[in-house]
């Protein structure tokens, strides 16, 4: 039983926020316990590769603009989507985002992008899900504030604007900075499950 190399990477070189980081190392520990005794038998998964590819979705997601520390957070999780057949989850790779763009048969897969326009709307990530019968696109939204902590005019706001992106094609999950903070990883599973769906329905 070998084990793999060891990756490493200087994160104060890179510029990655101290929230960042922690949301990224906790969704890496999540996903490689998921199944603890046959981590190093599973010959067919390269793990160094694993998390250097998902060192370099992060590392994307900051070069494209990730903004307050509820953001950071999240885009920790986000690196380490997982779709079963399709493989890492690509960041910022921006001609898929163009609703013009046609992609080839072989550039099926999901990708993640902060801060994309959306008609009238710009959207803290928005996750394209690309497969031979078309696309889904879902928007994660990070409230800054707890929905009790809105005002009626704030809060019929967001939902004017959920409801303009739904008529756009796009999807929202909405969380609390509060639900972020206490326990993203509960966030994370949900938009996981909408992710692994949203890949169903396009293969």
């Amino acid at each position: 039983m070998t084990e793999p190399d060891v990756f490493y990477a200087d994160w104060d070189d890179l510029g990655i926020p101290e929230n960042a980081r922690k949301g990224w190392a906790a969704a890496c520990g999540r996903y490689f316990a998921s199944d603890p005794l046959q981590l190093w038998e599973r010959h067919e998964i390269d793990w160094g590769e694993q998390i250097a590819e998902r060192h370099h979705a992060l590392y994307s997601l900051f070069n494209c603009g990730v903004e307050s520390p509820i953001e950071q957070t999240m885009a920790g999780w986000l690196c380490w989507l997982d779709a079963d057949f399709f493989g890492f989850v690509d960041a910022c790779h921006e001609p898929w985002f163009d609703d013009d763009y046609r992609w080839g048969e072989d550039e099926w897969g999901y990708s993640v992008m902060p801060q994309v326009q959306v008609g009238s709307y710009r959207v803290d990530f928005l996750i394209l899900v690309r497969g031979f019968k078309g696309k889904r696109r879902i928007a994660i939204e990070c409230d800054g504030h707890d929905y009790h902590d809105k005002t009626k005019e704030q809060a019929a706001r967001d939902k004017k604007r959920d409801r303009d992106l739904l008529l756009a094609g796009v999807s929202v999950m909405r969380f609390t900075g509060s639900e972020i903070f206490r326990d993203c990883e509960a966030c994370f599973l949900q938009i996981q499950e909408a992710v692994c769906k949203a890949s169903c329905e396009v293969m």
